[in-house]
Order: C-alpha cells, then structure tokens, then sequence
C-alpha cells in the first residue's frame, strides 16, 4: 500500500471573526515558487543567498545538520531543477536499526509545472517504532507506532492566488499496487509565518512609509546606541547603503528591517558580529529541540555553539519574559507594562485574555492574525499559559546553567522544550466516580476546576489550569512550574506527549492514536469557526464535527452491546445498545453508567451528544426522542431513572 498527499482547494477565512464566513472556497497550495511577475511571493529560502549561488535555505541551515549532510541533499532538485523540503532523517533505523543516517526529502505536488500541476507526493516514511531522543533521561520508544509519515512538506502559508492561509488543505490518499484510491481524508497542513517581531524591533515610520497596517514599535532599540533601521534612513535601493533593506515586497522589507535591527541590538548587547553575517538561524548557537530532527541533543558540530548558550526557548520566553522584573536593564522604567502575566480564568475577561495574549505569547507565535490555539480548548477559554505557566517558566528549562565557563551544564529536573508538555490527565481528571474520588480525598482543594461547559452544562471534571493554583505566579509560585498528572485517569495519555500517545490498547483505540481521533494538539476538534478547515478531516469522516465518535467511521454494522469503544465507551447513536441493550448492562454494574452518565443518572459533560439525534425509545422504533447537539444524555431522558 502506498499513502500519498495532493492540494485541495478550501476555505480562506479569518480566524479571529467567524462572523465573516469563508470569504474564499478556492483556496489551493500547489506549489512555494514564487511568480513575482503575476505578484505572487511565497519565500526566498529557494533563492541564491551569495555570488556562489548556494541557496538561502542551505546558508541558513546546513550548521543545523552534521558536517556535509545538507550538502548531500540540495534543496533544488539537481536536473529537474524543481524545490525540495530540508531532508528528514530516518530516527527508527539511526537509533534502532543500522545506525546509518538515512534520510528523505519531501516536495509539493506542483512541483513539475507550478501553479499547474497537482500531482499525488508519496509518504516517504513509515515507522513500525518511533524512538524520541532516546539517548537522554527524558528519552523513551513508542513501540507499535506504525504510522506513514510525510516530514518536511516546502509548504509556505501563501497560496496559488497569492493570498495569506496559515491553514491550507492536503489530501491524504491510501492506494493500492495498482494506484487505486482505497480511502481517503482532508487534512490541514498548518504552516505560519506570522512573528511580530516589528511590534517592538521596528521604528513605526518604517510600516507607515511601507503602507503596511502592522503595529510597529521600536521599544526594543531605546538604549543602545546601534545604527539601527528607521523610518528617516532606510534605503530599498543602494545596496552599498549601511540602511539597506532587500525585499521583493513591502512586508518582506519591513520584516528584513525589524531583522535587521534585531541583529544590531544582539551585537551592541553581546558583542557579537552577526549583522554582518546576515544569513542566520538563530538555533545554531541557541539549540531548539523543533529543528533537532535527528535528535542529537544540544552540540557544537559543524560550526554550532549549543553548549555555550542557553535554549532558543530560554532565552526567547525567559528573556522576554523577565524583562519587566529587571531593572538593571531598564533604568528608566520603559519595560516595566511588557509582558504582562495572564490571571487565572476567575480573574479575566475575555477582553483583558487576547490583549495580554498580543502582548506575551502572539507576540512571537502565530496568533493575532492567524490563531493558531484554535480548537476546543480554545473556544473553552483556554490560553497558552493556561497549559504552560508564564513566560518565565517555560524559559526555565534545562539550558540554564550552559555558558561559555560551563558548556552542555545542563539540569535535566527541568523542562525540556518540546518534550516536557501537559499531558490529558493534566486536566481531564478522571470520569465522575473517579473526580468524586478526588475530591474526597482533598485531592482537588488547590485545583481551579471548571464550572460550566460552552453548552452552559455543569462540568466539575475538569481543571482550567495544567498546574495547581499556588504554582501561578499570581499566587507565588515561582519559575519552576509543576504539571499536573493523575495518571489513573480514564483520560490519561499513554506517552507524556499528546502527539505521541494511543499506540497501545490500554489506552489507544484498535491502534488508533489519540490525534487520530481528536485533531492535532492546538488544534482538537470541534474549531468553533464553521467555516474552518479543521472541521474538513472529522466532517468527512463521521458527518459531522467534533472528536471522532461514531463508531461507523471505522466499524460496519450493529457493534452490541459493548464497552469496548475509547475510553470504555459504548456504541453512540441508534444502536441496539441505546435500543434497550444497556439495561441489562447496568442492572448488573451501575457504576459503569455514572461513570459518564451522572453519580445519579443526571447526565454530565461525558455523555453529551456529538451531534443533532434521533434516538428510538424501544426496539420496533414507534417512540423516539430528539437531543439536541451538546445536551447531557440522562436516564430520564427515555425511561426511569433506576441511577437514583
């Protein structure tokens, strides 16, 4: 069997005002060449970066692979001359078989005639084991992984019409020896581009000479004597020009020049002489776990410097994040409102949440526009530091202690970036007979649990936040922050990361994992915008919207009665089990219907339906019931409550 991927067309929207609709059906990412002569820009790392013409993505990157490894692997196809993806090392076969490091490049499907052709890109890998850093402490093997893989897909979040998608549509194909399409499903391929580093690295005059609607601010550059770029001196033209500034369009300009000027403040700060290199990724001497694809560990190979200097995590969130608190950097006072903490959910309004996310997390990551934290939790009112801490905790990792005086120092008792993340039982505590469990037992005394769900139902089983209150710096906790894990949880993951957990059928479903179910990590189903392309993958596979329950997606026929599904669930819908098959169940093992149905039969946020029903009363289907999409299913619902 071979699995493959091509674009499909999807929805453009806006992310942040589901009011709006689709205001595009025909968005469609073939291809990341640019066509400047019909003013489409998607990237320049496919471009010359010197007079030798080695490409931009290669000067940026080949210190980031061991010596001689990205130059066997060009990033333009070498006769055909069409673009290729950073190449993905096999880790199964590096850490598990031969010890060869092996590697595959991906491409896009209009990589023959861009912006023509769309032609089907196969999975490269497939993993029958998937080893994650295991080398070190926090390292493990998720065995019976089993899973094709498509690493490095040269996307860009620009498509075919030259329009902004962080959220662009790809067709995965399973297909036999002889090509045929056996199954299929739509997915996104998430990629962004959006880093407001302009916000405080860039003089405003600059975006507003540009004619660009960014917020552009040069708090950043106030203290330094830098030749930073401005709004007075910058210069498009003269490339002899210490103001100089490249870009094929208006905002590659104005996010070169806040680049730029990022660069000038690290040398006047540290001494450093990287403007004149330019061509700088900055994990070559601040490590980051995203770009260590063949997990390695922090190193000073082939030019890098990782020992010498704390994370790109570490010193992006705890630098950041700290300033605020350090005044021997701030004499005057001019940092002393940036960064700001994020209340508790009691504390905050909807208002306060998305200003103080545009001014901590979505200042770097994806947010203000794109949104990337966009599904369920989402739309429950969860944010970043709901899950992670403050930006001071999540740059307290391992790093710390590394330096030029003691490289590779590091403190593995702390976070690992990428690796030491909540898992599920962080705040799905447990079913409700376990959560009453706990509560009990004075387990949940320091835990602020969540009262209602969006439906207005009561919840009570679950925690608003990944860690208990007094490690919220509100309430004195400090920098190391402490995850939540009930690890006897219904709803406890397998692996300590989401992405990585269901293989095995404790807890994973026939194989299935966790993701395949409920979405990817930021991005669990339902997206409370309609009009989302997230919503593409779960429609088309059950009808409808929301963590994959029917069990007809993947079964065929009446199921039973049974409690074999995930989680311990039964079969959903009109189904013999909802049909009179469950009262002999639960005349013989009660708790087994409280567990989601309600100490009492009352319903709970467990037993809420997925979608709009009609569900038979009794067997010959003459007496039914219509539940409406979100309501608690209840044993009065249809018949006697025998519960109470």
């Amino acid at each position: 069997m071979e699995v493959t991927y091509r674009a499909v067309s999807g929805n453009l929207i806006d992310p942040n005002d589901p009011s709006r609709g689709a205001l595009a059906t025909d968005s469609i990412n073939t291809t990341s060449e640019n066509d400047l002569a019909n003013g489409i820009y998607k990237a320049n790392f496919w471009e010359p970066g010197n007079a030798a013409g080695d490409l931009l993505g290669f000067l940026s990157y080949d210190n980031l692979y061991p010596p001689g490894v990205l130059a066997a692997f060009p990033l333009r196809h070498t006769t055909m001359g069409y673009l290729l993806g950073l190449p993905a090392p096999d880790i199964e076969r590096l850490y598990l078989g031969d010890g060869v490091l092996a590697a595959e490049q991906s491409t896009m499907p209009g990589r023959l005639d861009p912006y023509n052709a769309n032609d089907p890109q196969p999975f490269h890998g497939y993993y029958r084991d998937l080893p994650f850093f295991v080398n070190f402490p926090f390292g493990y093997t998720v065995t019976d992984f089993k899973r094709f893989t498509a690493e490095g897909i040269p996307i860009t979040p620009v498509d075919d019409q030259g329009r902004k998608n962080a959220y662009p549509l790809m067709r995965v194909e399973a297909r036999d020896a002889q090509g045929n399409v056996l199954a299929y499903n739509d997915v996104v391929v998430p990629v962004a581009s959006e880093a407001d580093c302009q916000s405080c690295h860039l003089d405003a005059d600059v975006c507003t000479g540009l004619g660009l609607g960014f917020q552009c601010d040069d708090i950043a550059n106030y203290y330094t004597d830098a030749d930073f770029i401005t709004g007075a001196n910058i210069d498009t033209s003269d490339e002899n020009d210490p103001h100089y500034v490249p870009g094929d369009t208006a905002e590659q300009i104005a996010l070169n020049a806040s680049k730029i000027n990022i660069l000038r403040l690290h040398d006047a700060k540290n001494g450093t002489s990287l403007d004149a290199e330019r061509t700088v990724v900055c994990a070559n001497c601040h490590y980051s776990p995203a770009l260590d694809l063949a997990h390695l560990g922090p190193n000073d190979d082939n030019g890098k410097e990782q020992t010498r200097h704390r994370s790109m995590s570490s010193v992006m969130h705890g630098y950041h994040a700290g300033l605020p608190n350090r005044p021997e950097d701030d004499p005057d006072g001019v940092f002393r409102n940036l960064f700001p903490t994020m209340p508790t959910y009691d504390n905050r309004t909807p208002e306060l949440t998305q200003a103080i996310l545009e001014q901590t997390c979505y200042a770097c990551h994806p947010g203000k526009r794109t949104a990337c934290l966009r599904g369920a939790m989402a739309e429950g009112g969860m944010v970043c530091q709901d899950c992670h801490g403050q930006g001071t905790q999540v740059g307290n990792d391992f790093t710390v202690g590394f330096a030029e005086a003691t490289p590779g120092n590091a403190d593995l008792s702390r976070r690992v970036p990428w690796a030491s993340e909540p898992k599920c039982q962080s705040c799905h505590l447990g079913d409700v007979l376990q959560v009453e469990q706990l509560r009990a037992g004075g387990m949940l005394a320091d835990l602020l649990i969540n009262d209602t769900d969006v439906w207005g139902n009561p919840d009570g089983l679950r925690a608003r936040m990944a860690y208990a209150l007094p490690e919220h710096v509100d309430h004195g906790g400090d920098t190391r922050l402490e995850l939540l894990d009930f690890s006897g949880s219904r709803f406890a993951s397998d692996q300590p990361l989401y992405r990585l957990s269901g293989s095995g059928e404790e807890k994973g479903h026939g194989g299935v994992f966790c993701e395949g179910c409920h979405g990817s990590t930021h991005a669990i189903w339902p997206n409370a915008n309609p009009f989302a392309n997230d919503n593409r993958s779960a429609e088309g596979l059950q009808g409808h919207t929301g963590p994959i329950v029917e069990c007809s997606t993947c079964h065929t026929g009446d199921l039973g009665n049974t409690l074999e599904g995930p989680h311990g669930m039964h079969p959903v819908g009109n189904t013999t089990f909802s049909m009179g098959g469950h009262e002999k169940l639960a005349e013989k093992n009660k708790d087994a219907c409280r567990a989601c149905h309600g100490q009492n039969g009352e319903g709970s946020v467990l037993s809420r339906v997925a979608a709009d029903r009609t569900l038979f009363k009794d067997e010959d289907g003459k007496k039914t019931v219509m539940v409406a999409r979100g309501t608690p299913v209840s044993c009065s619902l249809c018949h006697e409550n025998k519960l109470k």
